[in-house]
């Protein structure tokens, strides 16, 4: 997770600091990613970032 401009948060405090207004952040594994997954429209399958 991460805000636009920003590096991406890699862990439960990088996204707590980044992202104070969200309730609950829910730590784990990022699945041996490197780098950040695409944001996609769920209706349209555009590409947001």
């Amino acid at each position: 997770a991460n805000l636009t401009g920003l590096r991406p948060a890699k862990n439960v405090h990088q996204v707590r600091w980044q992202l104070p207004d969200v309730d609950y952040v829910l730590g784990g594994s990022l699945g041996g990613n490197k780098n950040p997954s695409q944001i996609r429209d769920a209706q349209t399958g555009a590409i947001i970032r």
